[in-house]
């Protein structure tokens, strides 16, 4: 018997472990088993056979060498756990064993593991380190004694020396192989610096290590992707390898251009504005892959990359060149140095686990690697890169690297028949590598076990975590959890558990805590994922218990627990050795803060304002303060990490104490100083104060006067000529004459103030005529304006421009709504979901998703003047109908809303077969409702309960519950082709008593009802309270609210005012029932109770009464409450103050005349300022004569007056201890007083359908009075009040603001709907109210039209040909379009307004506007052939004017054609179908799939995008060279697809090739899963 021997080898590399065997007994055979420490074996294989459960890592394999047996034990991917010591043992005689150890190490050797290279005289060797630079530890030259065997030589066995070359010749080899993946060394005495013995055959002797392990060493970029030519419009990859990388350093893309690199990224962060650049940071082992991806490559894209690390000392870094060409330029790339390697041929049981792998290095540029399948003369593509081309969910591939190699791993589960034949792994070069494996399926039958098994694949499993560990203080440790079939959505967290205190570590690939000795990386083995989380320099209180948990609705987790001994703990002790100086800027300047810090290690660095705990501005290197002018940067200098706060267009507000930080626990600081200096040499305080201020301007001259940007100028007076004893101002021969200096005259102060006021800066001139007149011929003068800086500070008025339309989609469909918002500085912008009863769900804020949603998305960017925000929904769902509102989140918000309607597929036409009839139950009875239908395809079911005037409530949908109801229930069921819905109400109660809808989700929807009659018992409803009887003053809000437990159902509650007999309702649920615009009412959540608040704003006097709270159940259960109005003056008998309370009396257009004030307690008041004291004995007489005329001297001629009721202000205390009050009597008179007055209002308008109307409403003297813009039509409707929408329609938007004492309210409509023609009115909401009116018309404002284009051309190919379309009338949104028209009249477009939307570089398009005219220019660079076509020019508005012209091309290259199709397909109902078309020359010409039926053609896909609704078809376009291949996919096929599949390009004259598709009358046992194959069985039996 003979062993390998002692083995190492890195993580994630293969290991082959070699068992030798001569004249082994036929009755035994060879066992290679696991010895673990405490001397327990586990049998891994017997003979060839696999014993292990780690069988998709291990494999057996028994061969034969001359007259011995082999058995080779193979482990894939070897990991940690692996290590140990492994044994081969002949069974039956425990005697004959070999024992070896495999050690596992982490990619790089360590000082201990040098390696050792020979080299004989006069030759060379190259020495490779594949995952770091090489590290020349020694060289030594010469000969040992007794070294015959080495170097052979005819005097190789004389005497001589064999030491150490001189250090001067070991530098230079040093030098030499620094930083280099590999490095040549020979062995001359010139190399080696002297000859220690002439004549004699000598030999050197290089020590090295690899990876920079022996001493610490540079990071290093060991590779990077070779040169590149690539075709415009497409996207490309540029990788850079790197190793030796720490917390301190990371990498950086740059462009080069002559002598300046323009920085582009910073390790995983985009650090250009160009975006369509991207960075992506991979993690293989200890090699960091950064890559660089260039979407859309542009011509201006070419030239050189360089790739480097961000290190101060010998820094690396590698280029790459990139070249960008067009289709004609591609190269047809036959490679020369890619080494392949395959499986062997495979023989596999049915229901079995296939993987085939495929091994590649040499592989440039684009080219990847393919999986394909032979079926028959044809190929069936499986796979591209990492990327699964075929729709069948036993397949899934696997990339990796492994020893420098690219691995494509294709692994199929639940092996079938069909799966039997020869699999190809083939390079995409245009002369492709390629090699065959042969797989044979034994046909055993699969039994329902493997489908259970196969399904269970479904869910996440954590497979295995790392054993329990322990370490000492200052080691790094490695914890590794592997896991299968993880979802999209569901990811793994490493967390550290202490009792119920759970810290999160990581999330996927994300760090959650602050401790940057944490990280975690993501590794793969055939289906599982391994995430690894690491700890360096492990502390004392890293012990503890250390979890990975799935992060889905029902997580799984695994734990283990980690040991730390000995060793002492390493204290963080980080300083501040530098911080910016006290800093002083202007307004506007950019201020750069910086901070160095030394000493760091798990902690970082804060910048603060104010101090070290005030506002956080920024943390490490994430932005913390939502404002956009702050950002941070983070730069590494020799030990040091250098923290840049960088403040943009600095202000007034920013000046004060900035700190830096740190966040350990003994945390140090520095601060500095930063002013801000306001524009034209004003301080900060004069230009925020609001104190007066003053500026001098010389005759004949003019200055600026100015406020901070966030304040405006407020004039209060102005004065013009010359005080006496002012020789020092203006000065001039004529200054000293005499003259006067007094104020300008109101009719000059009021033209300043209106040319000032209001801005933030204004210029004034100072002359004679600007100031009203000369006070003093021949005098110099002079003007001082005094003013002061008013406003709350905020300069943010953004206005949303645009927002998408209306959105109509198909469920699964994608959604994607743009928001175009101007004018933002510091505000953000929202995404919102409206829901009922308009409250809001948060999705996104600015570039970041708020809702947990993962379907949503966001991106912000900049177009021109606008910021751009789009949200993306993927999949969408019919729940996703609603409106969705932009909004910005300054303190007056602007928002526009966009409606989402989601329906089921277009062609669907489901019908509802059977529902159940109509049920008669009894109260606490279960019952159920079948609804029976057929036809649904992607569309669903809802279960829906009718309320009052047939409200809709959505009970279920599909197989989900909606209502927060337990005793609702949903289940599916299937019966023949018809699906079943199921709805179950356990405990039916009274209130369940309604019609239930059965209904489809689909645009065209079915419904069908049934009835439920309860028998017996009563509504659950229960009012538990209402507000207690109010007092309230006459003009005062009123708010009544009531208090409803266990509503359930159809059942709410209404709110009615109660006269005798005479019942008036005035709210139902949340829905007012009377027109009255002063009532309103909400619907609130409180625990488990329903609150139904009624609100009445300004009441009378015959708002008093009594008021019902009512149950619509039955029976009904109410609650009365009674309503009492004080009276408020007017002339009647007075107003109550109770004691040590304020009243505001008040006339709304008249003035006060107060005749009297009592003070006291009258006899049998103890309804009025009730007290535990209210009914002593007290007296209530008139105030004292002084005393009422102090208040007529504060209140008389005034409309409104305060008056505080208490002993001192009344003139006594007429019964101490008692609680008292005031009664003013006082009376209304006269015309004047503080009465609104609306001094403007927009004029009548007339506008077009589509654009945007804005009425303005001026007010002076508005007082506590509110606003209303009301539509007026048949009767009055609220839009708004004040600055708050009252309606419900998304389109209406209102804005407050003042200028000085006038306050203006303007209302926006947009779009204009013809809906909205009728009279606009501005009201007050006074008693008397102040109201004007506006109208608004629809104009016959004219379409755009097309008044000229240029007349058909005929050209020769390579021409340039230009095509101008002269438009009129163009407006707002609506711009020009230019594209081609095929054969049947359906246009696809090539440009829009300026832009080319297609990937064809030969388009170009300009805009210009000429006499009035805009023109659109469609530029044609050296066109083609297939160019030549119909070409259309159209408006975008809703009625779009449209022009032809001909374009026809002469001689050129040949025609679009279809080089080659798939052939016809037969293929088992349930696979998926996967059709391809080759095709040359398509130019700008649409490609399209068809389905073809007699004469009847049905356009599936075009281009790369599906036309038809069902969503089992798809496309995808690939290039291959000069050709292009559209590719159709069908998952799951079925009867009605049998038939004619027709490729056909759209050019002028269509070019088109057909196959035929069939469907054999096999069926996939797979498809069937446990419950179908019971019913079969079933459904067998009944038929015997």
């Amino acid at each position: 018997m003979e062993i390998t021997s002692n083995k190492m080898v890195e993580s994630g590399a293969k290991t082959l472990l070699q068992c030798y065997v001569a004249r082994l007994p036929p009755t035994q055979t060879v066992e290679w088993r696991k010895v673990h420490s405490n001397g327990t074996q586990t049998v891994l294989t017997r003979g060839a056979m696999l014993l292990t459960a780690a069988q998709r890592r291990f494999s057996v394999e028994k061969s034969k060498f001359l007259d011995e047996d082999v058995y080779s034990l193979a482990i894939i991917m070897t990991r940690y756990s692996d290590a140990g010591d492994y044994r081969c043992a002949i069974t039956g005689m425990d005697a004959t064993t070999m024992d070896l150890t495999l050690r596992v190490k982490d990619g790089r050797a360590s000082e201990e593991e040098a390696l050792n290279e020979t080299i004989c005289e006069k030759e060379s060797t190259k020495i490779t380190c594949p995952f770091g630079g090489v590290q020349i530890l020694d060289v030594r030259y010469g000969r040992e004694a007794n070294t015959r065997s080495l170097c052979r030589g005819h005097n190789s066995g004389y005497n001589c020396t064999f030491d150490s070359i001189v250090p001067r010749k070991l530098n230079n080899i040093r030098s030499a192989c620094k930083n280099k993946t590999s490095c040549r060394v020979r062995a001359t005495f010139r190399d080696m610096g002297t000859d220690p013995c002439p004549d004699v055959q000598k030999y050197a002797t290089v020590t090295y290590a690899c990876g920079g392990i022996g001493k610490a060493d540079d990071p290093i970029i060991t590779d990077i992707t070779e040169n590149s030519l690539i075709e415009v419009g497409k996207e490309v990859h540029l990788e850079c390898l790197t190793t030796g990388l720490d917390a301190n350093t990371t990498v950086e893309w740059k462009k080069v251009m002559g002598s300046r690199e323009m920085p582009l990224s910073r390790g995983a962060r985009r650090i250009t504005s160009n975006i369509r650049l991207g960075v992506v940071e991979e993690t293989f082992r200890d090699v960091k892959v950064f890559i660089l991806m260039i979407m859309n490559t542009q011509l201006e894209d070419a030239g050189t990359y360089m790739c480097a690390t961000t290190n101060s000392d010998n820094p690396s870094s590698k280029t790459v060149t990139l070249t960008i060409g067009d289709k004609k330029n591609r190269i047809a790339d036959v490679p020369q140095t890619v080494v392949m390697t395959v499986s062997q041929p495979q023989v596999i049981d049915i229901g079995g686990n296939l993987v085939l792998e495929c091994l590649v290095s040499g592989l440039s540029g684009r080219a990847t690697v393919e999986w394909q399948k032979k079926v028959g003369v044809a190929f069936s593509l499986l796979s591209r890169g990492s990327r699964l081309l075929v729709e069948d969910q036993r397949m899934s591939i696997l990339t990796n690297i492994i020893s420098g190699q690219r691995s494509f791993t294709l692994e199929i589960i639940g092996i079938l028949a069909t799966d039997d034949g020869v699999y190809i792994c083939a390079t995409t070069h245009a002369v492709p590598v390629r090699q065959d494996i042969q797989v044979t399926v034994r046909l055993d039958p699969v039994t329902p076990a493997n489908l259970i098994e196969s399904k269970s694949l479904l869910t996440p499993v954590i497979t295995e975590i790392t054993d329990d560990r322990s370490a000492e203080v200052g080691m790094d440790i490695v914890l590794e959890c592997f896991v299968v079939e993880l979802s999209e959505s569901t990811t793994i967290e490493w967390s550290k558990v202490d009792g119920r205190n759970v810290d999160i570590l990581t999330r996927g690939l994300m760090r959650k805590t602050r401790d940057r000795r944490i990280s975690v990386q993501q590794d793969f083995f055939r289906k599982e994922k391994i995430f690894v989380l690491r700890i360096m320099d492990v502390q004392e209180n890293d012990a503890g218990t250390y979890r990975c948990q799935t992060t889905n609705s029902q997580p799984v987790q695994e734990e283990l627990k980690l040991t730390v001994s000995g060793g002492v703990s390493v204290t963080e002790d980080p300083e501040i050795s530098d911080i910016t100086r006290d800093t002083s800027v202007k307004e506007g300047d950019q201020v750069v803060l910086k901070c160095s810090v030394s000493g760091l290690k798990s902690s970082t660095v804060q910048w603060r304002k104010d101090s070290s705990s005030g506002a956080l501005l920024t943390d490490d290197e994430e932005n913390i303060i939502n404002e956009r002018r702050y950002s941070i940067e983070k730069q590494v200098s020799r030990q040091q990490m250098v923290f840049i706060l960088i403040i943009e267009d600095a202000r007034i507000k920013d000046a004060g104490v900035y700190v830096c930080v740190t966040t350990n626990r003994d945390s140090v600081q520095e601060s500095l100083q930063l002013d801000v200096e306001g524009l034209a040499g004003l301080t900060g305080l004069a230009l925020l104060a609001e104190t007066e201020v003053n500026e001098i301007i010389c005759e004949n001259s003019a200055a600026t006067i100015q406020c901070a940007s966030s304040r405006t100028i407020d004039i209060t007076r102005v004065s013009y000529g010359r005080e006496p004893n002012s020789k020092e101002i203006c000065q001039s021969k004529t200054s000293g004459g005499s003259c006067t200096f007094n104020s300008v005259s109101p009719n000059v102060l009021n033209r300043l103030r209106n040319s000032c006021n209001g801005k933030s800066s204004c210029r004034i001139s100072a002359g004679n005529s600007q100031m009203g007149g000369d006070p003093c011929s021949g005098t110099k003068k002079y003007a001082r304006v005094f003013y002061t800086c008013s406003g709350s500070g905020s300069n943010d008025f953004p206005e949303i421009v645009q927002i998408s339309p209306r959105q109509e989609l198909s469920v699964g469909d994608n959604l994607l709504v743009r928001c175009y918002v101007s004018g933002l500085v510091d505000s953000s912008v929202e995404w919102l979901k409206v829901e009922s009863g308009n409250r809001v769900t948060v999705l996104t804020r600015d570039a970041r998703v708020i809702t947990k949603d993962q379907r949503v998305g966001v991106r912000q960017q900049r177009d021109n003047r606008d910021d751009v925000f789009t949200l993306t929904l993927t999949t969408v769902k019919a729940a996703d109908t609603g409106r969705y509102r932009c909004e910005t989140t300054n303190a007056n918000p602007m928002n526009s809303d966009v409606v989402v309607t989601v329906g089921g597929s277009s062609n669907e036409n489901p019908s509802i077969v059977e529902i159940t009839p109509k049920q008669d139950v009894n109260v606490g009875d279960n019952v159920e409702f079948e609804c029976y239908v057929d036809g649904l395809i992607t569309s669903t079911v809802e279960w829906q309960k009718l309320g009052p005037s047939n409200r809709e409530t959505v009970l279920t949908r599909g197989d989900k519950r909606i209502i927060n109801d337990r005793r609702y229930g949903i289940t599916t069921e299937k019966f023949n082709e018809e699906d079943v819905f199921v709805l179950s109400i356990t405990g039916v109660r009274a209130a369940d008593e309604a019609t239930y809808q059965c209904i489809t989700t689909n645009v065209d929807f079915v419904k069908d009802t049934v009835e439920l009659v309860v028998q017996g018992g009563s509504s659950n409803a229960v009012i538990t309270k209402v507000t207690d009887s109010p007092t309230v003053s006459l003009g005062a809000d009123l708010v009544l609210e009531c208090f409803v437990k266990d509503l359930v159902g159809a059942n709410t509650v209404k709110w009615s005012r109660v006269n005798g007999r005479i019942v008036t309702v005035l709210t139902e649920d949340d829905k007012k029932v009377i027109n009255d615009v002063r009532i309103s009412i909400i619907k609130e959540k409180f625990r488990t109770e329903d609150i139904f608040v009624l609100e009445i704003n300004g009441v009378n006097s015959n708002d008093a009464g009594t008021y019902r709270c009512e149950t619509t159940a039955s029976p009904s259960e109410s609650m009365e409450l009674t309503v009492t109005i004080r009276d408020s003056g007017n002339g009647s008998p007075g107003t109550v103050i109770c004691e040590a309370e304020t009243a505001v009396i008040r006339c709304r257009s008249e003035t006060i005349t107060l005749s009297d004030i009592k003070f006291g307690r009258e006899p049998d008041s103890k309804t009025i300022c009730q007290s535990k004291t209210s009914d002593q004995p007290c007296t209530f007489d008139s105030v004292p004569s002084g005393v009422l005329q102090n208040f007529k001297n504060l209140c008389d001629g005034k409309s409104s007056c305060s008056i505080t009721a208490s002993n001192s202000n009344m003139g006594g205390d007429p019964c101490s201890g008692t609680k008292k009050y005031a009664k003013v009597v006082f009376a209304c008179s006269g015309g004047g007083g503080n009465a609104p007055q609306i001094t403007d209002i927009t004029p009548d308008q007339s506008v077009r359908v589509g654009d945007s109307a804005v009425f303005e409403c001026s007010l002076l003297g508005l007082g506590d009075s509110a606003v209303e813009w009301q539509l007026v039509k048949r009767r009055a409707t609220v839009l708004t009040r004040d600055n708050r929408v009252i309606t419900s329609d998304p389109r209406v938007s209102i804005r407050q603001s003042a200028d000085g004492a006038t306050d203006l309210f303007t209302l926006t409509i947009r779009p204009v709907e013809e809906t909205d023609v009728g009279t606009y009115r501005c009201a007050t909401t006074d008693v008397v109210p102040v109201e004007k009116d506006t109208q608004l018309s629809i104009s016959d404002g004219r379409d755009p039209k097309i008044v000229e284009i240029t007349l058909d051309q005929t050209v020769n190919a390579g021409d340039e040909v230009l095509l101008e379309c002269y438009v009129v009338d163009l407006s707002g949104s609506t711009t020009v379009e230019w594209g081609i028209v095929d054969s049947r009249d359906r246009f696809k477009v090539l440009t829009r307004d300026t832009d080319v939307v297609v990937s064809d570089t030969n388009l170009k398009v300009e805009r210009k506007v000429q006499s009035g005219e805009d023109v659109f220019t469609l530029i044609i660079s050296n066109i083609r052939s297939v160019d030549a076509a119909d070409y259309q020019c159209q408006t975008t508005n809703s009625n779009p004017d449209k022009e032809k012209v001909i374009v026809t091309v002469k001689g050129g290259s040949s025609d679009a054609r279809i080089v080659n199709i798939t052939p016809d397909r037969t293929l088992s109902a349930g696979r998926s179908a996967v059709f391809e078309c080759t095709v040359e020359n398509v130019g700008s010409s649409a490609v399209e799939w068809q389905k073809v039926d007699g004469r009847r053609v049905t356009v599936l896909t075009t281009d790369d995008e599906r036309v038809i609704s069902d969503r089992r078809y798809s496309a995808i376009i690939e290039a291959d060279g000069a050709q292009d291949i559209y590719i159709l996919q069908i998952t799951s096929v079925k009867d009605s697809d049998v038939g004619t599949f027709r490729c056909e390009i759209q050019s002028r004259t269509p070019v088109s090739r057909e196959l035929e598709l069939k469907i054999s009358g096999e069926f996939l046992i797979n498809i069937f899963t446990p419950q179908k194959i019971k019913k079969m069985q079933i459904c067998i039996k009944n038929i015997a």
